[in-house]
């Protein structure tokens, strides 16, 4: 099906429908690296989905430099929702931190598809040579709600917080002054992360070690 539209991002009945076929496979929890912006016909048949999975995570960003240059966007009661229930403890020591993002400054699903799906940000950076060697721990944003002072929220990377949301674990992230040396902890698994706060990509074995499936194969993954 996804094939047949050619078009990308994929069709969110196609979504709704692999969504489903995960599901019922007995997928712990399901995590959308895709920005759900705008509104579409579709939009129902996508909270459905989301809804009988009960541990979904999907994608929020910052807005990239072009998008940013244009002004900050409009951010809807259902948004400010979305973020602060996807929250998590931070354990920040001397003079660790970490820059805080307006909301107003993201990219945010524009419909709250489910009650129960949170948030998980897919802000990267690459290296010179275009390689992706890091992904990240957590990101800063505030203020939340609108209008308050010193109300930050910490959003967790998408990968974090959907294994979270399948071991229906605990997550802590601790930075410590300077940043070097902090930890991620999920229930009891506790990864370290880099200079930069991030999570350091470690690649085990050649492509394909990992098995992936085409979205529209998903049904018979």
């Amino acid at each position: 099906e996804i094939a047949a539209h050619a078009e990308f991002p994929p069709p969110r009945r196609a979504l709704a429908d692999a969504i489903d076929a995960a599901t019922a496979a007995g997928a712990a929890a399901v995590a959308l690296d895709l920005l759900l912006v705008g509104s579409t016909g579709d939009d129902a048949r996508l909270a459905a989905a989301l809804q009988r999975n009960r541990r979904a995570v999907v994608a929020a960003a910052v807005l990239p430099d072009g998008l940013a240059e244009t002004g900050p966007r409009s951010v809807t009661a259902s948004q400010y929702a979305m973020l602060a229930r996807s929250q998590y403890p931070v354990v920040l020591s001397g003079d660790a931190d970490l820059r805080t993002v307006a909301p107003d400054e993201m990219l945010l699903p524009d419909t709250d598809f489910a009650p129960d799906a949170t948030l998980g940000t897919v802000s990267v950076s690459v290296g010179r040579d275009g390689d992706l060697r890091r992904l990240p721990a957590s990101m800063a944003v505030g203020p939340v709600p609108p209008g308050s002072r010193g109300a930050t929220v910490y959003l967790p990377g998408l990968a974090p917080a959907a294994l979270a949301r399948a071991k229906q674990a605990d997550m802590l992230l601790r930075l410590p002054e300077q940043g070097v040396g902090g930890r991620l902890e999920v229930g009891s698994i506790s990864v370290p992360l880099d200079a930069q706060g991030d999570l350091p990509l470690v690649h085990y074995g050649p492509s394909g070690t990992i098995p992936t499936w085409p979205l529209r194969e998903a049904a018979s993954a």
